[in-house]
C-alpha cells in the first residue's frame, strides 16, 4: 500500500509540475501593448506582466475559451518614459485602482478571424465591447490576438497634456493571449 501511495504521489507531483509549467509558458506568451496619438508622434507602451487566467479546449477545428480574465497591472504599464508613466499611472487611478482588466465569458471559434464580446474594466468603470480576434493553436495553447480601441472619456479618464498638447482620448489596445488547451 505505502509503495502505491509514493507512486500516486510522484505522479500527482509531476502532473503539477507539467501543468505549471504550461501555464507558466502561456504566461510568457501573453502580450498587451498600447498606442496614444499625441500632436507630435504616436506614444507606444506596453504591460510588463500580463496575468492570464481561464480555460480553453479544442473539439476537432474548434476552439472555445471559457472565464478568460486578462490584468494588467497598472505600474507594470511603460512607454519608456518614467515621467510620462507616472502621469499616466495616476491618471489611471493608481494606487487605488490597482489594475485593468478584460473578461471574456465565452468565446468560441474556428482557426481564424472571429467576433468576441467582452467586458474591459477600467478606473472603476465597465463597458463591454465586442472585437475581432484571431484563433490559432500553438506550442498546446489557444492563441487569441487582436485589438480594439478604449475611449478614455467613457471611462472618466481625463487624458494627459504632454508639453501642453494632450495625448488623444482615443487609445489602441493590441494583445497576444495564450490559454494553455485543457487535456493535452
Amino acid at each position: 500500500m505505502k509503495f502505491w501511495l509514493e507512486q500516486s504521489f510522484r505522479i500527482f507531483i509531476i502532473w503539477a509540475l507539467v501543468g505549471s509549467t504550461a501555464a507558466a509558458q502561456a504566461q510568457e506568451a501573453s502580450s498587451v501593448s498600447f498606442f496614444a496619438d499625441h500632436s507630435f508622434k504616436v506614444i507606444e507602451g506596453r504591460c510588463a506582466d500580463v496575468a492570464v487566467s481561464g480555460s480553453a479546449t479544442k473539439s476537432g477545428s474548434t476552439f472555445t475559451a471559457q472565464n478568460l480574465t486578462i490584468q494588467c497591472s497598472i505600474p507594470r504599464m511603460t512607454t519608456g518614459n518614467r515621467n510620462r508613466d507616472s502621469n499616466m499611472w495616476e491618471m489611471l487611478g493608481y494606487p487605488q485602482v490597482q489594475q485593468i482588466t478584460v473578461l471574456v465569458p465565452s468565446a468560441s471559434a474556428k482557426a481564424g478571424k472571429a467576433p468576441v464580446s467582452f467586458v474591459v474594466r477600467m478606473h472603476g468603470k465597465e463597458k463591454s465591447m465586442t472585437s475581432d480576434m484571431n484563433f490559432e493553436e500553438q506550442s498546446g495553447s489557444v492563441v487569441v490576438s487582436g485589438d480594439f480601441t478604449v475611449s478614455l472619456a467613457e471611462y472618466d479618464v481625463t487624458p494627459p497634456k504632454l508639453l501642453m498638447l494632450k495625448v488623444g482620448d482615443a487609445v489602441l489596445v493590441r494583445f497576444r493571449i495564450a490559454v494553455p488547451v485543457q487535456g493535452k
